[in-house]
């Protein structure tokens, strides 16, 4: 058996994530302080645990040794698991739809002011909390508080800051199986098969980050996760087989 742990604990800040100083979402002319903030693909801890083990059955192993034909149907297997724990990717909040006048969008987002000292949203466990009614976004369950921002004044810029909130943690499982078949001296053909997310265990993605003065009910709502066959995606079985020569 093998077994392989990772942790990494860091933090990326930057005032753009984007190379060139092309970016969006930036804060107004009057406050570029506000951009300096954790980066969009800033991940706090990062935890990585795989494992392979291979049966002890077949031939030349501890059980079902002496049999050619048993040892074709269920010796020689190994086994590999892949565990992932992550920390969510911070997003900021911007503002529509507020009845007072402001700067003109070209210098800048529009974002509101807090209202809360701790901003903060569960880090898993989330299909949980969004409740039953996940086809109506109005009638989802949000997973942040609205009461939590304001507007502000007219001509005044906001103070929420950029990336403020961390998201959705990452909670993943890989499992896999694959025996290989010596044809021949030369010819090996390798069954697989992989299990992506066996625990439905689903990766959602930021929830909806937009303060709408006229639509609050919008707001702070998850409408989406990792599609199939991405990593933290939806669960998907393979099953593959390769001959090499």
């Amino acid at each position: 058996m093998v077994l392989n742990s990772f942790y990494t604990f860091s933090k990326a800040i930057d005032d753009c994530d984007n190379d060139y100083g092309v970016c969006t979402g930036v804060a107004p002319v009057e406050n570029r302080n506000l951009n300096k903030a954790r980066a969009g693909y800033d991940r706090t801890h990062v935890f990585v645990t795989s494992a392979t083990y291979e049966l002890p059955v077949g031939r030349g192993r501890k059980w079902v040794n002496h049999s050619k034909l048993l040892d074709y149907l269920v010796g020689g297997y190994e086994l590999a698991w892949i565990q992932s724990i992550e920390s969510g990717n911070p997003f900021g909040v911007t503002l529509t739809n507020s009845p007072n006048n402001y700067y003109s969008t070209a210098i800048g987002n529009q974002v509101p002011n807090l209202a809360c000292s701790n901003i903060s949203m569960p880090g898993f466990g989330l299909g949980d909390k969004i409740g039953g009614n996940r086809f109506d976004q109005a009638k989802e369950n949000p997973v942040l508080n609205v009461n939590c921002f304001s507007i502000p004044a007219p001509f005044t810029p906001g103070n929420a800051g950029r990336n403020i909130i961390t998201g959705p943690g990452l909670l993943y499982s890989q499992v896999s199986a694959k025996k290989n078949f010596a044809l021949t001296e030369r010819l090996n053909l390798q069954f697989r098969f992989d299990f992506q997310n066996p625990f439905h265990n689903y990766g959602f993605n930021n929830p909806s980050n937009t303060y709408d003065y006229k639509n609050p009910q919008l707001f702070g709502k998850i409408t989406g996760d990792q599609t199939t066959a991405s990593f933290a995606g939806q669960p998907l079985m393979n099953i593959m087989l390769r001959l090499s020569f």
